[in-house]
């Protein structure tokens, strides 16, 4: 399970150390692919492959055909280098706005990573009725 924060800074190259309480539970190669809100999501190869196996349905629906091009389109596998360090594909970084410093963060099954600026405006408009009501749902309350 991924808990946690740190805040990073993409160097010259474009690259950002993933954390190592990170690392150990990804693995050697994981996969980087948009997430919801303007974040990326590092995934698990098993994860991802999860989420392939659902996305790989004969039924070409409206719903699978957006997951298909949404999560699979801009994804690429990432290995971290001997220090720790993966390129974030230019696609991925136009998308959720990162250009020098990164959040990121531990969110349950996969590992989240923001630009610093869309993490602080996320949390900013995040208000306690909004959680409270999400433990609700999920009966966390």
């Amino acid at each position: 399970m991924f808990i946690g924060g740190y805040f990073h800074s993409l160097d010259d190259k474009c690259r950002v150390v993933i954390p190592p309480p990170y690392r150990s539970l990804l693995g050697e190669r994981f996969v980087i692919t948009k997430g919801l809100h303007g974040c990326l999501w590092i995934l698990k190869q098993d994860n991802w492959a999860v989420i392939q196996q659902r996305l790989q349905s004969e039924s070409l629906s409206r719903e699978i055909l957006v997951l298909q091009r949404f999560l699979s389109g801009g994804a690429g596998e990432c290995t971290p280098d001997n220090q720790g360090r993966i390129l974030i594909p230019p696609v991925l970084r136009e998308y959720a706005r990162i250009d020098k410093d990164v959040v990121i963060i531990g969110a349950s099954n996969r590992v989240e990573l923001w630009a610093k600026e869309v993490w602080v405006e996320y949390n900013a408009n995040l208000k306690d009725e909004d959680i409270e009501a999400c433990l609700a749902r999920v009966n966390l309350s």
